[in-house]
């Protein structure tokens, strides 16, 4: 059972004692610190792995680091969607124009051809 269940099923038994706890609220920041993990970039040359089923649209899906093992990212992005939690922000669904790949802040994102898009 990986760490992310276990606490998960230890929650959901401390829940039940007291008040019900929402799964959600356990498996979103697992998402949030797997995908800051998997996103985390030094420089531009370090991104380049577009993430499937992150973002509605071809561009629009979120950008990780080469070397990023995103095994663990969509386990807990399936584990979300097995208990209906929104884990992947709303995006448009278009394919903006991207020159490549930037790092913005030690984030790595789409080098859009129109800045703002």
């Amino acid at each position: 059972m990986s760490l992310i269940l276990l606490g998960l099923a230890i929650a959901l038994s401390l829940g039940c004692k007291k008040e019900p706890t929402d799964p959600c609220d356990i498996v979103a920041p697992e998402w949030e610190a797997e995908l800051g993990r998997v996103q985390a970039c030094d420089v531009d040359a370090d991104c380049g792995l577009p993430l499937p089923g992150t973002g509605c649209g071809c561009t629009r899906n979120l950008v990780g680091n080469n070397d990023a093992d995103t095994e663990q990212l969509y386990y807990i992005l399936q584990l979300g969607d097995d208990l209906s939690c929104t884990l992947v922000q709303p995006t448009s669904c278009d394919c903006p124009d991207a020159k490549g790949f930037v790092c913005q802040q030690g984030v790595c994102a789409w080098d859009y051809v129109q800045a703002g898009t």
